[in-house]
């Protein structure tokens, strides 16, 4: 008995213990319970409703871009796109190749993708297939519920019925970027293949067209499907935007220009400085770049020997060659330093050094409206040594030489109205005589682009400081003023220099006399600018200069014409540049008289 007397207190001891063990295990328990339920409720209800209900912002659709009369030039259409949620990467990549049941995912895609992944944040939809077939979307529809975190959504893409036609001016959409990102907060830009504007009036007028997001709030279940909606707010669609571009003209200018090699167009209402037309050529497929253009795509855009992504309309420099005659005649009436007449006999020796007209015989006496009805060039090398370069400078950018304009597109190029400072900051070099000569004739490191001719076309028209517009609103959406000055210049100069213009196309000495138009009366200036140098030897020779037709494509000359018609009532501005075109009066005249001969039946009908 007093044996098992002994193993009681020990008994007691153990239960002892024991049971302050599980106090222990309990009170830790349930402070745990307390600290979890009452101090971090809020914390752990807060992502319960993260995972149960979800925001999607909703995209809106993007406004039409279209021509003077309503004609769609850019619109979207309807399409179906595969999100997929992140939840986790092995989750993520597990769910990636059970939708390759339903539509191809080619390896670099499959890459692509979790490229995206792994940057994007936790419980986020990546985009995985757009522009899905309708058999594709409605056989994943079916197995949606068995496929965790798939959403379907319907959404919009660009289209540009008119393909190659307005893609300098017009531009295109496409995906964002991480710099689009970066320089921008607006939550739409993070919606999966979202679009916005990525060069041209798409681009200007980027948050004109875009319009605003909506939003819908959700319910889901443990596998990431909709089972409830809980509010919506509908998009605001994007506003439609009216262009002053004429689609018929662009399209008949497109086929005038397709013709040669490389060349542009640009014509322009003299009196509110709407662009009725701008083309340059050739050009390219605005649509390729929308859902992102393949590496052989692109190499054969970027390679093309003629430079089918460069606007030549407004990024094309080119020596403006005898269409700056009219600058430098302004310049000597403004500055008098017109005298007697000048004799030309073939060329000029101007400090030991000989200059050469065009006209190998000469003209023999010259005045101001011969000298540009004819295009004399002995006429300006003497002149402009009595005006000097800077006053030419001066009238030059009064009429929109040298001058980037408030215009919707910003590849703008400034081209090059030089001046004695000019050369000392940019060369180390002073000005000198032959500088002067070169420029007098539109050459040298004189380069203009089509677009300041055609304005400076303009101004000469109306004498006003007309400045081109693309639409009658800015990119806020509020209208353009278009209440041109008059420009600081005597209007009796002006006068003088219109009637030399008119001569060139309808004396029967002018240099444009086989370019006369059928409806209106065109005044105008040819020029043909040369893109080599011709040695003394070239010259003395028995044959004289080589002949454009001898020559390389890329050695001959640039064809340029500029002019403006009604003659009396100047109504439009045109300028044309024909790369290596060979003569201004043969190539780029023919080519601007079709033109105002079409605006003339294009108003006529209107």
């Amino acid at each position: 008995m007093q044996k098992y007397r002994s193993y009681i207190p020990l008994l007691h001891r153990r239960s002892f213990l024991m049971l302050g063990v599980q106090f222990l295990g309990i009170s830790a328990l349930a402070s745990r319970l307390y600290y979890l339920q009452r101090l971090e409720s809020s914390k752990y209800r807060t992502l319960s409703d993260k995972n149960r209900f979800r925001i999607n912002i909703i995209p809106p659709k993007r406004g039409l871009v279209l021509d003077d009369n309503g004609k769609v030039i850019a619109s979207s259409k309807q399409i179906f796109r595969v999100n997929l949620l992140k939840d986790n990467m092995e989750q993520f990549k597990h769910n990636l190749n059970k939708l390759k049941q339903f539509f191809e995912i080619t390896p670099s895609q499959e890459q692509a993708i979790l490229e995206k992944v792994r940057y994007a944040k936790r419980y986020t939809s990546v985009l995985v297939k757009e522009n899905i077939q309708w058999n594709e979307m409605a056989k994943l529809q079916v197995h949606k519920n068995n496929l965790y975190g798939v959403n379907i959504t319907v959404g919009e893409t660009r289209i540009y019925p008119h393909k190659h036609l307005f893609s300098h001016t017009v531009g295109y959409v496409g995906k964002v970027s991480k710099q689009d990102v970066d320089d921008n907060t607006n939550p739409l830009l993070f919606i999966p293949g979202f679009e916005i504007g990525k060069i041209g009036i798409e681009k200007s007028y980027e948050k004109y067209l875009r319009g605003s997001a909506g939003a819908e709030q959700t319910e889901v279940n443990v596998s990431g499907q909709t089972v409830n909606v809980i509010n919506n707010v509908l998009p605001s669609r994007g506003s439609d935007l009216k262009l002053t571009i004429n689609l018929d003209l662009q399209k008949y200018i497109a086929k005038l220009l397709s013709k040669h090699k490389s060349a542009s167009a640009v014509v322009l209402d003299v009196n509110n400085g709407d662009v009725k037309a701008m083309y340059s050529h050739p050009s390219f497929d605005a649509n390729l770049f929308v859902d992102g253009i393949s590496f052989n795509q692109w190499n054969k855009i970027t390679n093309d020997p003629y430079s089918k992504l460069l606007n030549k309309s407004v990024s094309g420099q080119y020596a403006p060659g005898s269409t700056f005659k009219m600058v430098v005649a302004l310049a000597a009436l403004e500055y008098k330093k017109i005298g007697k007449k000048i004799f030309c006999k073939g060329y000029e020796e101007i400090y030991n050094r000989r200059y050469h007209c065009w006209k190998r015989t000469g003209h023999g006496r010259v005045n101001l409206v011969k000298s540009i009805r004819e295009s004399c060039d002995v006429w300006y090398y003497k002149v402009s040594l009595e005006i000097g370069i800077d006053n030419i400078a001066k009238i030059a950018k009064k009429f929109g030489l040298g001058t980037k304009y408030d215009f919707s597109i910003s590849s703008q190029a400034l081209g090059l109205i030089p001046t004695r400072a000019w050369k000392q900051k940019h060369k180390n070099r002073y000005w000198n005589v032959g500088d002067t000569v070169i420029s007098s004739i539109g050459q040298g490191v004189v380069l203009a682009t089509p677009l300041q001719l055609a304005v400076m076309t303009a101004r000469i028209a109306t004498g006003k400081q007309v400045v081109p517009r693309l639409s009658a609103i800015n990119i806020n959406g509020e209208k353009k003023s278009m209440e041109f000055k008059p420009i600081d210049i005597t209007q009796n100069h002006l006068k003088t220099i219109r009637k030399a213009m008119y001569e060139v196309v309808n004396h029967h000495m002018g240099t444009a006399k086989n370019s006369f138009t059928t409806g209106w009366t065109m005044a105008g200036k040819t020029g043909t600018a040369q893109v080599r140098n011709i040695s003394l030897l070239e010259r003395e020779s028995d044959d004289g200069v080589i002949k454009n037709k001898n020559l390389d494509w890329n050695l001959r000359d640039h064809a340029l014409f500029v002019g403006y018609a009604p003659a009396k009532k100047p109504k439009y501005a045109v300028a044309c540049v024909v790369e290596h075109g060979s003569s201004g009066s043969k190539v780029a005249a023919p080519l601007v008289r079709d033109i105002v001969n079409k605006l003339y039946k294009i108003d006529r009908d209107t």
